[in-house]
């Protein structure tokens, strides 16, 4: 890993020293303004914020706080043993602590941010990580160039130029000036002029209490200047040989006439001004550090009182600002990691980080939604599978829980990211024009599985109308052989019994009902995983739509070809002669109209037209022009949909599928 990295390692032991463009300037108090200069200024910023101890001291505590959260990596086993592997093995073996730590103070301290060297096996997007690594900010230089977005200086002088794929640039605060390149303004930068004023306070301080210069001029009248000269002269060098060196006895000054009269005037050359409080001072540069690193109050010092506000407001003020640093900086780090190729797309990085008085708010706020959530079901705003949509959609119940407490199917796409996630199966190169449906893939997974899951409900609904019906003809048995005219009159009353056909109807729609739905929709969000930007709350109000009216044109198809195959049956079994064939043969008779053949059959051929709807829903909605028939990848293609095969077709125009009973065939979009 090490020879794969841009950066020199020293061949024997050296002393740390500063980098190399530190030398090329000193601390200054007259920085070079933000925007004109920026490498340079970086350079005094490295140079000025260890000088004053707040705020480095400050840095100390927000490094430490980013160092010591928890992370997390969700994927599979083998794969995240190796990702945590290559983490701990950062900034080539330092370890994680290390890297972080550095990387911390580089992204507060300097405008140009801070930097991570991607260590790959190969040149290119694809090569493996075998390790991520700090690079010195002041050794960066952002070039705007998409080819080489930074060029690295190393410690011999060589200039590397580092390709998108090696290189990470992390700014906290990144300007939109284009010229700018992406150098932001670092912490230190915000804070820059109070904490120069705290330094200079602070250098005073200590140059009134220890230093060796004039701080006040005083006029002396009564005594000559070469006697009081004499005496403070020899009033030091006896306090050095005494061993006082910081703080010296006062001098005592005696004069031989008795009469004199001594007078001092004394003028200050080094003082604060007139009504300084340090104190109410210190607060505010306590203040100003907190707001300018996004972090608490009391992340510096203690909650204060009095003209600051109460400890109550100070407490709300840190409530309301609680996050903001720390969440940023976690928001950047998992999405570098998770989007730049840093985890392999299988294992995700996330920050687990708990926060007590953040579970609360979001347990009262929970309560108040479910308490909002409830009076809408009572006042009949919502009905409870509606509640329980939500409640799934809001993640307060899983799926396995949805599914057992709701009869209905879940109507929202099951295909969900974060913004600090990957999401899970998706495809971001995936050319959304030339984007086709895996024909043989679909059909045997998504298609197959939907069918199978309709047919065993439409089966059993059948069958409990066909047990219906034979209980019926039963009850009207008179005999074995002899079937009186009132009996054969009752069964050929069956056709007509409004009683039974609106059980029929209930148990046929209630079964075919949401899986025509939840067909539609599984089509639309397949298309979605594919790449095609689908309006997917579009897409959801159009299935409802289809869902509701397809029902009942359906349910009235399925009524009258039932219908009038009972009444084929009947007139059947009546033509071979009453009494002559008896009633177990009519309920034989009977069979193929609620047997397991014609539940197959509706289920493969409705299947196949809500899937379509769902393609032709979510095609129109992502603005697919063009789409191709395709025949079902089996042994089954009639002559009616084989000579359509290939044909490219207007989104809504030509033949739909299905086109006959048991029809596969499908319409994805052709490519350009």
């Amino acid at each position: 890993m090490v020879t794969k990295s841009v950066q020199v390692r020293p061949q024997y032991e050296e002393s740390p020293r500063s980098s190399y463009v530190i030398n090329l300037a000193s601390i200054a108090d007259d920085i070079t303004p933000w925007g004109y200069n920026p490498y340079y200024r970086d350079i005094q910023l490295r140079n000025f914020w260890p000088t004053e101890p707040f705020l480095a001291s400050g840095i100390y505590t927000i490094v430490a706080r980013n160092a010591a959260f928890n992370w997390t990596l969700d994927g599979p086993l083998r794969t995240v043993r190796a990702s945590q592997d290559m983490l701990h093995q950062a900034n080539l073996g330092g370890g994680w602590l290390e890297f972080i730590t550095m990387f911390s103070i580089d992204f507060f301290t300097a405008d140009n941010g801070a930097f991570i060297e991607v260590i790959r096996g190969g040149n290119s997007w694809n090569a493996p990580v075998l390790g991520i690594a700090h690079l010195d900010s002041g050794r960066c230089r952002r070039t705007g160039v998409p080819d080489w977005p930074v060029v690295y200086t190393d410690r011999n002088g060589a200039e590397h130029k580092m390709r998108p794929w090696q290189v990470i640039a992390c700014s906290e605060f990144p300007s939109p000036i284009e010229t700018m390149n992406g150098v932001g303004l670092c912490a230190v930068s915000r804070v820059l002029r109070f904490a120069q004023l705290m330094r200079d306070i602070a250098v005073y301080k200590r140059e009134k209490v220890s230093g060796n210069h004039s701080k006040q001029i005083h006029v002396v009248s009564g005594i000559r200047t070469s006697e009081l000269e004499d005496s403070m002269k020899t009033h030091r060098e006896e306090q050095e040989a005494q061993g006082f060196i910081r703080y010296i006895k006062p001098l005592i000054f005696g004069t031989l006439d008795p009469t004199a009269k001594v007078e001092v005037k004394t003028i200050d050359l080094a003082a604060l001004p007139d009504g300084f409080n340090e104190e109410v001072t210190l607060k505010w540069y306590i203040s100003l550090l907190a707001m300018g690193f996004g972090a608490d109050y009391q992340d510096f010092a203690p909650l204060p009182g009095g003209g600051l506000g109460s400890s109550q407001q100070s407490q709300i003020l840190h409530q309301k600002s609680r996050g903001k640093g720390p969440a940023l900086f976690m928001k950047m780090l998992e999405h570098k990691f998770n989007f730049y190729g840093v985890i392999p797309q299988n294992v995700t990085f996330r920050y687990d980080e708990q926060d007590t008085a953040s579970e609360m708010e979001q347990a009262t706020l929970e309560k108040v939604k479910a308490e909002t959530r409830n009076i809408y079901v009572l006042n009949g705003t919502l009905t409870s599978g509606a509640a329980r949509q939500q409640m799934l959609d809001d993640g307060y119940l899983t799926q396995e829980e949805f599914d057992a407490l709701n009869i209905m199917p879940d109507i929202t796409p099951e295909v969900m990211a974060t913004d600090s996630e990957p999401a899970e199966g998706s495809d971001q190169n995936v050319n959304a024009d030339k984007a086709k449906i895996d024909n043989e893939d679909f059909m045997d997974s998504e298609r197959r599985k939907a069918e199978s899951l309709l047919e065993k409900d439409i089966s059993k609904s059948l069958q409990e109308t066909y047990a219906d019906i034979k209980k019926r003809i039963l009850s009207t048995k008179e005999g074995e052989e002899a079937i009186s005219a009132a009996a054969a009159a009752a069964i050929t009353g069956l056709i007509n019994d409004e009683a039974l056909w609106n059980e029929f109807r209930v148990r046929m729609v209630s079964a075919a009902q949401p899986h025509f739905r939840k067909g539609a929709l599984d089509a639309a969000a397949y298309n979605a995983t594919i790449g095609l930007v689908v309006d997917m709350d579009l897409v959801n109000q159009s299935v409802l739509d289809f869902t509701k009216s397809y029902t009942n044109a359906w349910w009235e198809q399925l009524s009258k070809t039932t219908r009038d195959g009972l009444r084929k049956s009947i007139e059947a079994w009546q033509e071979t002669g009453l009494g002559k064939r008896g009633l177990p043969d009519l309920i034989d008779s009977l069979e193929p109209l609620f047997g397991e053949a014609r539940a197959k059959r509706i289920a493969v051929t409705e299947t196949t037209r809500v899937f379509d709807e769902g393609n032709r829903l979510s095609h129109e909605s992502a603005g697919i022009e063009n789409e191709e028939f395709q025949t079902a990848a089996d042994d089954l293609v009639c002559p009616i949909c084989s000579p359509l095969n290939g044909k490219i077709y207007k989104i809504n125009e030509g033949p739909r599928p299905p086109l006959h009973i048991n029809c596969r065939c499908q319409r994805p979009p052709a490519a350009n």
